[in-house]
């Protein structure tokens, strides 16, 4: 665990970080936008790459020749060996930009490529935001392709309000698709084909529940085996208003396998507002059960279905609100955003970060943002948390250096597992095993394992 505070200039500085569990006293920073506009939004999403904390923008203010548009763009960060923010952050712009297209709104990172959705890009008239998904080099931010809807139909659809993408295919919602009708959403899979990317067969989804306002596509998610897909709302059928999770298999596609509903499904729960996944573990939102108070509910993949593990709520009795508007996953560990808190003086954005250990899950920590009204999004990986924070109408992001545990299997002890984990990663920059948070996984490492080793 680090110990010391960084303080970055202009673009960082240091911050007193609220704790309700004391194992969370890492370095602490928050990111900034060099050259502000109060209506920037920094902080509406966050990825966390080996390499970079991304940070989209969507409101922010560019100069392109003579003109100043509020296109919004992405802010990168680099990352020293620790994982924490260094320098300055390199602006990411869009290409053939338009005013209030709102470059940055949502976006995902692969391992070479950077999706971008710009849900407001207009292509007909003002009042017409069809929608632009961009795909950008990660590491020069160069535009590759710039995507639009393969058929947007009437209304403004919002393509690219959600977005996924591996390198090799990418998965773009588009939540206000009108069909039949009624807006209720579509999502669409593209797969890379040489320099271009194509739709496949079956690759545009649409909501299985026919109702106004499902919001289909609302969020989405991508494995090496499924496409998920949130659609978190409905104003017509009851069975639409709980909310709901379609899982297709990636290479049928057409209609869904799995079909997940909240263990107790209750009106205005909105979830699938937010989902994440890694390896057999997937975290759904629903930050508006139990009149807007939010719950998070956790599954894991066992063969081809999914099970119920258990429900994460708001870790105190302050109030929490819309606990579960964004979820992040790292392993064995689930970071949850919240919109705020319910009192009159303190209403900024908050996370919880969850782990598992042996059978259960348990908090570590928490934290708040600036006292102002907040929604926005986390981030997480194995050295640290980003979070938003609205801190002023400009937006911050607000990044704390996590603890490296030395339980690497996530099993409640320290043992044998966990030293094979180690040793398979030795010499290498594993960050999850890197437990001195040094850049590289040695002898100091062995040392702090075998000190905590269990009894």
């Amino acid at each position: 665990m680090v110990s010391k505070t960084h303080r970055r200039a202009a673009y960082a500085v240091a911050f007193s970080f609220a704790l309700n569990v004391a194992a969370f006293a890492g370095d602490t920073t928050v990111l900034l936008d060099p050259s502000p506009n109060p209506k920037g939004a920094l902080g509406s999403a966050i990825v966390l790459t080996p390499e970079w904390i991304l940070v989209g923008a969507p409101g922010k203010r560019l100069t392109f020749g003579a003109s100043t548009v509020s296109s919004g763009a992405i802010l990168r960060w680099a990352r020293d060996a620790s994982g924490a923010p260094v320098g300055a952050p390199t602006i990411i712009p869009p290409s053939g930009q338009k005013a209030g297209e709102r470059f940055g709104l949502a976006f995902d990172a692969g391992a070479t490529t950077l999706v971008v959705g710009s849900p407001g890009y207009t292509a007909v008239a003002p009042s017409f935001a069809v929608g632009r998904v961009r795909v950008l080099s990660l590491g020069t931010g160069a535009v590759l392709n710039s995507l639009a809807p393969p058929s947007a139909g009437p209304g403004s659809p919002q393509y690219g309000a959600a977005v996924a993408t591996d390198d090799l295919t990418i998965v773009a919602g588009a939540p206000d698709r009108v069909l039949a009708n009624l807006i209720t959403g579509s999502v669409y899979v593209l797969n890379k084909n040489g320099p271009s990317w194509s739709v496949p067969a079956n690759g545009i989804l649409s909501a299985p529940v026919t109702a106004p306002y499902v919001g289909f596509g609302s969020a989405v998610g991508l494995t090496d085996a499924e496409v998920l897909v949130g659609a978190p709302g409905g104003i017509s059928l009851p069975q639409a208003q709980h909310g709901r999770v379609y899982i297709y298999d990636r290479d049928a596609l057409g209609t869904p396998t799995t079909t997940l509903l909240a263990p107790t499904p209750t009106l205005g729960d909105r979830f699938g507002t937010a989902i994440a996944t890694e390896g057999t573990l997937l975290a759904v939102g629903a930050p508006g059960n139990d009149c807007d108070d939010g719950v998070v509910h956790l599954y894991r993949k066992r063969g081809d279905s999914y099970t119920f593990e258990a429900t994460l709520t708001a870790p105190d009795s302050l109030g929490w609100t819309g606990f579960g508007s964004d979820v992040a996953i790292d392993r064995e560990r689930v970071a949850v955003g919240s919109g705020g808190i319910k009192t009159e003086w303190e209403l900024g954005f908050r996370a919880a970060v969850f782990r598992k250990a042996g059978d259960s899950w348990t908090l570590e920590a928490t934290a708040a943002g600036n006292e102002a009204p907040a929604a926005g999004a986390v981030a997480l990986d194995a050295a640290g948390l980003a979070f938003s924070d609205p801190l002023d109408r400009g937006g911050a992001v607000r990044y704390v250096a996590l603890p490296r545990l030395p339980d690497l299997d996530f099993d409640g002890v320290v043992g044998p597992t966990d030293l094979g984990l180690l040793l398979g990663a030795w010499g290498t920059n594993t960050v999850w095993a890197d437990l001195d948070a040094s850049g590289e996984v040695g002898a100091a490492d062995l040392g702090v394992l075998l000190g905590a080793w269990s009894d």
